[in-house]
């Protein structure tokens, strides 16, 4: 599903709501969730899922052909876990 199919799926559903504003409710949903992953704050929606950001620690890796040593810096990843609700609908239990 694709970010405009979201959106236009909100609108019918509201429509005292124009695209427009519907978009940019959607889109600022969107940027708060960013921000608050960016931050490293968890997102929890309750039946859904959680979204944590996850932060791997830099080490020190070894080139296997020329037997350099490289420095792998830290970086940051988004993990999902879903919600029971939700895992319920997929697996129909």
């Amino acid at each position: 599903m694709k970010r405009s199919n979201i959106i236009r799926a909100l609108w019918k559903r509201n429509k005292g709501l124009s695209l427009k504003e519907t978009e940019i409710i959607i889109l600022s949903v969107f940027d708060k969730m960013a921000s608050s992953l960016k931050k490293g704050d968890r997102i929890e929606l309750r039946g859904f899922g959680v979204f944590e950001s996850k932060t791997k620690v830099g080490f020190l890796a070894r080139n296997p052909r020329t037997n350099e040593q490289v420095n792998v810096a830290s970086s940051r990843s988004i993990r999902f876990k879903l919600g029971k609700n939700l895992f319920n609908q997929i697996n129909k239990l």
